[in-house]
C-alpha cells in the first residue's frame, strides 16, 4: 500500500493521450451537428450588411457634397451587383482615391433600384445644399429583402425595411 501512496503523490498533473483524443472527438461531433444551422445564419445577414454599406456610402456622399460644395453621386450597376461614389470631376467613374471604392453585393444577393438613369446607370445625386433625389434601393435574396429609402429631398437614406421573404 505504501508504494501506491508514493506513486499517487508523485504523479504529474495532466491528461493522457486517450483523454485528449476522446474530448476532441466529442467536440468534433458537436461541431458537425451545429455547422448546418450556422450556415443559414450568415446567409440571412448578407442583404442587411450590403444595405448598411450602401447607407454609409450615401451618408459619405452627402457630407462630402456639403463640405466641398460640389455634387456627389452614388451610381448603381444592378446587372453587375455593384455601387460606387463619383463626383463632378470623375463623371460616372469612381471618385479618385479611397472615396472611389467599388462595393459589390454578396453572393446570392441582387440589387434593384428605382433611381433615375444618368448616362445609362441608376444614379443618386447629392447636391451641395444637402438635398438628394428620393429613391429606393433593394437588396434581395432568398432569405428576404432589405429596402433602403429616401422619401424626401431633405432626408438621408436609411434602411426602411428588412427581413421577410422576397416577392
Amino acid at each position: 500500500m505504501r508504494f501506491l501512496g508514493n506513486w499517487l503523490r508523485h504523479r504529474r498533473a495532466g491528461f493522457t493521450l486517450l483523454e485528449l483524443v476522446l474530448v476532441l472527438t466529442i467536440i468534433a461531433l458537436l461541431l458537425a451537428a451545429v455547422a448546418p444551422a450556422l450556415s443559414g445564419f450568415a446567409t440571412g445577414r448578407r442583404p442587411g450588411e450590403a444595405a448598411a454599406e450602401f447607407v454609409a456610402l450615401t451618408r459619405l456622399a452627402r457630407s462630402n457634397a456639403i463640405a466641398q460644395g460640389r455634387t456627389y453621386r452614388v451610381l448603381c450597376d444592378p446587372t453587375r451587383g455593384r455601387w460606387w461614389m463619383a463626383n463632378d470631376h470623375s463623371g460616372t467613374a469612381p471618385a479618385p482615391g479611397p472615396l472611389g471604392e467599388v462595393f459589390h453585393t454578396p453572393s446570392g444577393v441582387r440589387l434593384a433600384t428605382n433611381a433615375p438613369l444618368i448616362n445609362g446607370l441608376p444614379t443618386l445625386q447629392f447636391m451641395p445644399d444637402g438635398r438628394c433625389q428620393p429613391a429606393e434601393v433593394e437588396f434581395l435574396s432568398g432569405q428576404g429583402t432589405v429596402r433602403v429609402a429616401c422619401t424626401a429631398p431633405t432626408e438621408a437614406f436609411h434602411v426602411a425595411t428588412g427581413g421577410g421573404p422576397s416577392p
